[in-house]
Formats: structure tokens, sequence, C-alpha cells
């Protein structure tokens, strides 16, 4: 189960190749604008990114039913032995690289529109 060692390794690299965008327009005296849908875009990726890595357990959840399953902040013991006996059994690669898919796009859309201004200028 490859999931938790790549995936994250993965949002890493995304996450540097943003940093480098900012430095280089930074660099050239263009600072970089993000518009609203392009936040739509990096907010949705990032959510379903994050929901990538819970599914399993949220599917896992789901199929021991309400009583054993859900826990509440007032049960703090229940939900310690649960976290501490579930074993991840898949990771949902295809929801994975959606999230990631809407995060390139939405870097890509700041990039090329970024950079346009930039030679106009």
């Amino acid at each position: 189960w490859v999931g938790p060692v790549v995936g994250p390794c993965i949002v890493s690299l995304l996450m540097i190749l943003f940093a480098f965008m900012i430095l280089y327009f930074q660099q050239k005296g263009t600072p970089l604008e993000v518009r609203f849908f392009e936040w739509m875009l990096l907010f949705s990726g990032c959510c379903i990114v994050i929901v990538s890595f819970m599914w399993d357990y949220l599917r896992y959840i789901s199929r021991q039913g309400t009583n054993t399953g859900v826990w509440t902040l007032s049960s703090n013991k229940n939900m310690f032995e649960e976290i501490k006996n579930y074993i991840p059994q898949s990771f949902n690669w295809s929801l994975f690289l959606i999230g990631q898919g809407l995060l390139l796009f939405g870097l890509l859309f700041i990039y090329l529109r970024t950079k346009k201004s930039l030679i106009s200028k």
C-alpha cells in the first residue's frame, strides 16, 4: 500500500512547483494574483485530495455501523481504540489524481495568465 508514501510526495512536489512559480514572477517584478476561478480549482483540488487520503477509513467506518464505527469527542477512548485497530486496505488513486488534476489546472491557469501579463508589459 503505497498511497501514504507516494501521495504526499506528489502533493509536496506540486506545492514546491507553486512556490517556484511565485518566486519566479516576484523576481520578474510581476505580482502573482489568484482569481476566483483559480481559487475554486485550488480549493476543490485540495478538498478532493484530503478526501482521497481519508477514503478507505471512511468506507471502513460506514461498514462498521453506527454503534461501533462512529465516535464523538466525548468518547476519546473509543476514538483511539478505533484508530489503533484500523489497518488501511487500499488507496483511492483515481480520486487523488482528480484532485491533483484540479490543482495542476489551477496552477496552469495562474501561470499562463501571469506569463501573458508579463509579456505584455
